[in-house]
């Protein structure tokens, strides 16, 4: 027994050993525990911390399109501000122009390599029920959040005729984005803030690569590629080039008309290859149609429109204010003459003035200090119509000796009208044919003056309500769409034949 004793011993022995063992470990489990509970919190507070950096991202993202992406110049104003004789900024250049010829002259080769993140997605587009035969890539302009205007409503419009859209923004913030029906806001990401940067070769064949993956993921296999902006020159070639997908340019501005544009021959560059590579270029105004017409054979004449459903909401009998309100709305830059509205608002000080819309490149320190002017700042898109049903008179203010002024074809024009409103404007060669029918136009500041006295009195001698409404209806986008879809059509027949 002694034996046994001794080993008995010894089993209790370990075997409090091995209990002392475990309440360690069960204290340090424990202490663990702990530990992972305080992380776990703490990455609670940091994936709200995230998802407020996220947020505060994407409102960055809005402002960088008011900075770099208005009128398509604001993207390049950084980079063009370079000095030409700077050694590293002529080399940069430099290695731009051989990455534009390398993507030019490349063999139609196997595609880019994918990215794996849009790979694993499955079709943003379930739904095949009353879609067209082809799809369009539409490489914007301006991001889908930015100011709606005539490349949301162009993609909005062609989406509810059936095609599948695929809105690229050309800012490299945020997340995709389905709209209702057809529509896909896509938003690849980069280290250059937008495609306008050109920023290097890397960087472009990356966004070259993102884009073949979403032809292959979404299995496009009939496309036609709308570019609105010459940097996206480089992406339209290798798509037609590949896959064989026509070209259509939609030359809406010519951000070469911008003055201070330093290297403007790497722009030139890109839209000499734009219109070189297009199957069809349609211009927004006679003035870009004329110059479309000695670079590419196919041509249209696509003027902007109005969504009138949208801004007849602002229509309604008005019974004379005791203050007339004499209202704009839209960008406040470099091109909107606010001399002119100055000397308007110390003219008539019993009226008040109303300027919405963003000023970051304008000069109004003067208006400022009138106390008949009241500057409201950006408005969304869908407010619009209520400020506009204030106006007892709609303004287009600008400088008409600029070349940027003489090719734009202004789509408040159309939004007003479509209100009802009477218009006084300068004399834009777009409105020239309208001119004492459906707007007063001048350029000198006291007919200026005199014109918004008439209207305001009833003694502008322009067309009535009923008729200005239904000239704005017969410009609804919808009308514009209609033709370029047709157009469209046409190109997709062509290039299988």
């Amino acid at each position: 027994m002694g034996k046994i004793g001794k080993r008995i011993d010894d089993f209790y022995d370990n075997a409090e050993t091995l209990y002392e063992l475990l309440v360690a470990d069960q204290q340090i489990l424990e202490e663990k525990q702990n530990i992972l509970d305080i992380k776990c919190i703490e990455i609670g507070k940091k994936e709200q911390e995230i998802e407020l950096l996220k947020n505060t991202a994407q409102e960055f993202g809005a402002k960088l399109n008011e900075i770099y992406l208005s009128h398509g110049y604001r993207a390049l104003q950084k980079y063009y501000n370079l000095s030409q004789k700077n050694k590293i900024t002529r080399a940069f250049s430099k290695g731009i122009h051989r990455c534009l010829n390398r993507i030019f002259h490349a063999p139609a080769g196997p595609p880019l390599a994918e990215k794996r993140e849009i790979e694993k997605q499955s079709s943003i587009f379930q739904d095949k029920q009353n879609q067209k035969t082809f799809d369009i890539i539409f490489l914007a302009m301006i991001d889908w959040t930015y100011r709606f205007q005539r490349p949301q409503h162009l993609a909005k419009g062609l989406a509810q005729k059936g095609y599948r859209v695929y809105f690229i923004n050309p800012t490299f913030l945020g997340r995709n984005r389905k709209q209702k029906g057809n529509l896909v806001s896509v938003t690849f990401e980069n280290e250059m803030p937008n495609i306008n940067g050109l920023s290097n070769s890397k960087d472009l064949f990356d966004i070259m690569s993102k884009v073949e993956a979403l032809v292959k993921m979404e299995g496009i296999k009939n496309a036609i590629v709308i570019s609105e902006y010459p940097t996206w020159a480089p992406v339209c070639h290798r798509l037609k080039k590949r896959y064989g997908f026509p070209v259509a340019f939609d030359y809406l501005d010519d951000v070469r008309d911008f003055t201070h544009l330093e290297h403007s021959e790497l722009l030139n560059e890109c839209f000499d290859q734009m219109f070189e590579i297009s199957d069809l270029v349609f211009a927004s105004s006679s003035y870009l149609f004329d110059k479309a017409e000695r670079q590419n054979s196919n041509c249209l004449l696509l003027r902007n429109g109005t969504e009138f459903a949208h801004f007849y909401q602002a229509y309604e009998k008005r019974e004379q204010s005791e203050r007339p309100v004499v209202g704009y709305y839209g960008e406040i830059s470099n091109w909107f003459d606010d001399r002119l509205m100055v000397y308007a608002a110390k003219n008539l000080p019993e009226y008040d003035f109303v300027l919405i819309g963003n000023h970051t490149y304008g000069h109004v320190e003067e208006l400022e200090k009138l106390s008949n002017v009241k500057l409201l700042g950006e408005k969304p898109y869908g407010e619009l119509p209520g400020y506009l049903k204030s106006f007892d008179v709609a303004v287009i203010p600008f400088d008409a000796s600029r070349d940027l002024i003489k090719a734009t074809n202004p789509v408040k024009f159309y939004e007003y009208l479509s209100a009802g409103k009477k218009i006084v404007a300068t004399e834009i060669p777009e409105l020239m044919p309208y001119r004492n029918e459906y707007a007063l136009l001048s350029n000198e500041p006291s007919r200026f003056v005199g014109y918004l006295k008439e209207c305001i009195e009833g003694r502008d001698g322009l067309k009535g309500e009923e008729e200005r409404l239904c000239f704005a209806r017969k410009n609804d986008w919808t009308n514009r769409v209609e033709i370029l879809g047709c157009e469209l059509e046409k190109l997709q027949s062509l290039s299988h034949h």
